[in-house]
């Protein structure tokens, strides 16, 4: 079954969780509404890679409907000290 999504502007943003470590590069989970073609709204989550001073380095949403497991990925890629360069091949992996 496939199912598009419009997505909007952010509406809701996860809080952000204190970096522990020393990383330049900080992963966090982003949400946002989507509607699907029957019109029903649903908030969908990504992730969005900041570095040490807070600036967006990247980003991607709609990655996934379940918040949960979006959580032990980002906790990983955190841990991990995950290079930005790796960032959207972690992703693809994800979601295969």
């Amino acid at each position: 079954m496939s199912v598009s999504f419009s997505s909007h502007q952010n509406k809701c943003e996860a809080p952000s969780q204190s970096q522990t470590h020393t990383s330049p590069i900080f992963y966090r989970i982003i949400c946002s509404l989507a509607t699907d073609e029957d019109g029903i709204s649903h908030t969908t989550y990504g992730i969005v890679a900041e570095g040490q001073d807070g600036a967006t380095l990247d980003r991607i949403d709609d990655i996934t409907l379940h918040k949960s497991s979006l959580e032990t990925l980002v906790l990983k890629m955190n841990q991990n000290h995950l290079s930005l360069r790796h960032f959207r091949d972690v992703i693809e992996d994800f979601l295969v």
